[in-house]
């Protein structure tokens, strides 16, 4: 509060034996006391990918459904399409879907949204991911182009001309579906790129590695590990290269 440190949400999460989520409960801190606000459920797949995520609400006596995410695989475990639903009192109603396609690598190259729209759905966004033999990455959507360039280093310090560690913030900010991360290494590192929730949870770690000095831009999708979409809200990213650490902040909007 510009003072001291004031509660704020408490998420509390129970895992499975295989150390995955299976239930999340959020309380809001209203002043006095701890408040049930809402819940979410995780149902897993033979393979160990999320199938199915159930979130519900409390209305101060009991759990009334909210939103439930659907999700389906391919024969490699890639996911290939995620159904959003809606609940509707009695039923549950489709509103949202996302599609996605992988060449025979199994690296994503495509994907399209669509919503619910009189018993039928529409497409109303979509993407084309390649890269040229140059190594730079196009995201295509619609007829905008975006071209996102990968600084190839080579292992010649001599023509590394990096003064400092650096992190710099994404862009865009705030993004969907992607946003850039660029940071900076003066000298040959050990790097871990991380991006966590605000309740301090490792989302997906984008890079672990050594790498040599230069300058490095890394895409991020707005995925967890799994390759489960995330929920809009506000992310941090932290680059920790030898001594040098740096957290920047995130805001993804779906």
């Amino acid at each position: 509060d510009g003072t001291a440190w004031v509660s704020w949400v408490l998420f509390t999460i129970t895992n499975n034996e295989e150390g995955y989520p299976i239930s999340e409960l959020l309380e809001v801190w209203d002043g006095t006391v701890w408040e049930i606000w809402s819940r979410s459920t995780y149902t897993y797949d033979t393979n160990g990918s999320i199938s199915v995520v159930l979130h519900e609400g409390w209305d101060g006596t009991a759990w009334e459904n909210v939103e439930r995410e659907t999700s389906t695989y391919d024969s490699n475990d890639n996911l290939t399409s995620r159904l959003y639903e809606d609940w509707f009192g009695i039923n549950w109603q489709n509103y949202e879907l996302e599609s996605y396609s992988y060449d025979i690598d199994g690296n994503l190259i495509s994907f399209e949204f669509g919503s619910w729209h009189d018993g039928s759905w529409m497409s109303w966004d979509g993407y084309l991911i390649f890269t040229d033999q140059l190594g730079n990455y196009y995201l295509i959507r619609g007829s905008r182009v975006d071209l996102y360039y990968i600084t190839i280093t080579t292992d010649t310090e001599e023509e590394i001309k990096v003064s400092s560690f650096s992190l710099s913030q994404n862009y865009p900010n705030p993004f969907n579906p992607t946003t850039t991360i660029r940071y900076e290494l003066p000298t040959p590192s050990d790097v871990t790129l991380t991006v966590y929730d605000i309740s301090g949870r490792t989302i997906t770690t984008l890079k672990d590695t050594h790498q040599l000095a230069g300058h490095y831009d890394v895409l991020w999708n707005g995925t967890d590990n799994s390759g489960n979409r995330v929920s809009t809200g506000v992310y941090f990213c932290r680059l920790q290269a030898g001594d040098y650490s740096k957290t920047i902040k995130l805001v993804y909007l779906r």
